[in-house]
């Protein structure tokens, strides 16, 4: 359920609003400007960079804007797990041709980045296929990679159709599955994986490497709680304080043989490991951390080898992947390349996008179960939750539910939150960029941005 925290985002001047004319059109520089007219290239046009894209023009500054863009369809992050699960629903609610999502006033190019050059006080953007491209500013906004879980970089629809179908039909058909991670993640596929196995005597193997499930950033109350509901649980083991070594990648084969770091071997039809690595592997080793975040000021978001450039959703300021706070975050790099194109020296502070909220409020484990937690979350997360205001029919912390979603939004556990988040899922088009995509289709599709023919539907 990564980053479903809210999907509501701050109000912004469209570009229509703006009057920019043209799909391809790109802000013209004024006669009377003192300044230069600007580049930006913002790297990913999933949510991170749109957001971004959508603040900058938002600010009028001269600046063009160029997405590069490595795949050409869009699918929502936060509903990996359940797409995994629920093949009907892809389609309809959870993906979307890449070019129903782009912005007027923003040049796309599809390719894959390859490195990045700083070359006097510009950028070299090399892009596989294409021509470099030079910038004044660029923007990292490349989320990260999750086997399975998340479309590798540069596939085509089709494929990732195929990638996903091979595993489904892998899974109903295994004996023993093995999952690594214990994160929000890995416990959300264990439980839908567990429900998708046909055979009564098949098992999901969920190994993680701490003595609980999920993260220290989640209440000892919390990570109990989900602990002792997967350990009940049949047709799933759970090894605990373990850990898969030398594989890195999903894999389908039948009996295949794994270690675990104690020494123990794990026999498995498919394995899916649950971890996150960020693509961050175009930039120079000394602007990332060893987890592939973009080391950056955390007052400004740039980073702090590459002046100008900055990163959204992909940095090391330390605050989860949630919305609300990569909202924030594209609104102070927004403004912070605004101010480097107006050339007036000042910096946009950030501010982080719901400070309250520190985990994820929802933890999923399969149909049967899921949870709030919001012991992190004080007052917040005590006075309300999906419904985003206490409405005077709510009164969560003081009855076990008050019938508008048909859970107590305190401290609820059980069945009732998965179910309420697949209908949530099922209603329609998933999340803010989705549902905009869905309601107004691009009417021409951009040249070089065409997707397979049975895909469009």
């Amino acid at each position: 359920m990564c980053g479903w925290t809210s999907q509501v985002s701050a109000r912004v001047q469209t570009p229509k609003e703006m009057e920019v004319s043209s799909h391809y059109a790109t802000p013209k520089a004024s006669a009377t400007s003192a300044h230069k007219f600007h580049s930006t290239v913002i790297i990913g046009a999933g949510m991170s960079g749109r957001e971004t894209a959508k603040h900058l023009l938002a600010t009028r500054a001269e600046t063009t804007i160029t997405f590069i863009e490595a795949n050409k369809f869009y699918e929502a992050d936060v509903t990996a797990p359940f797409a995994l699960a629920n093949k009907e629903y892809y389609h309809s609610n959870l993906s979307s041709p890449q070019h129903n999502l782009q912005i007027e006033g923003c040049t796309y190019v599809n390719g894959i980045v390859t490195a990045i050059e700083r070359t006097g006080d510009s950028f070299v953007v090399i892009v596989g296929g294409h021509d470099d491209i030079v910038a004044d500013c660029v923007v990292v906004a490349t989320s990260f990679a999750h086997p399975l879980t998340k479309p590798a970089v540069g596939v085509t629809w089709s494929e990732r159709l195929e990638e996903l179908d091979s595993f489904r039909k892998a899974i109903a058909e295994a004996d023993n599955v093995l999952v690594a991670g214990g994160g929000i993640v890995g416990c959300e596929v264990a439980g839908n994986v567990r429900d998708m196995l046909l055979k009564q005597s098949a098992k999901v193997i969920h190994v993680a490497s701490g003595k609980q499930l999920l993260t220290d950033q989640f209440s000892s109350r919390e990570r109990k709680m989900l602990t002792d509901y997967a350990k009940n649980l049949d047709r799933l083991e759970l090894v605990l304080e373990d850990r898969v070594d030398g594989q890195s990648e999903a894999k389908v084969e039948k009996n295949a043989s794994y270690q675990l770091k104690s020494g123990k071997t794990v026999i498995a039809d498919v394995f899916i490991p649950s971890f996150a690595s960020f693509r961050t592997s175009f930039l120079p080793e000394e602007a990332v951390n060893h987890k592939g975040e973009v080391k950056v000021d955390k007052k400004n978001l740039m980073s702090v080898a590459m002046p100008n450039m900055f990163a959204v959703g992909c940095n090391d300021n330390g605050e989860m992947c949630a919305i609300p706070k990569i909202n924030n975050q594209a609104v102070t790099v927004a403004k912070n390349i605004a101010n480097i194109v107006k050339g007036t020296g000042e910096t946009f502070v950030h501010k982080e996008g719901m400070p309250v909220i520190q985990a994820e409020l929802v933890a999923l484990y399969g149909k049967g179960y899921g949870q709030i937690n919001n012991d992190e979350s004080k007052w917040l997360g005590q006075l309300c939750f999906a419904c985003g205001f206490p409405f005077p029919c709510c009164l969560a912390p003081c009855v076990p539910m008050c019938g508008l979603c048909g859970f107590n939004c305190s401290r609820s556990k059980g069945g009732n939150v998965p179910a309420f988040f697949e209908a949530l899922f099922k209603k329609g088009p998933w999340g803010p960029v989705l549902e905009k995509a869905k309601a107004k289709p691009a009417e021409d599709v951009p040249p070089g941005w065409e997707v397979e023919r049975e895909m469009e539907r």
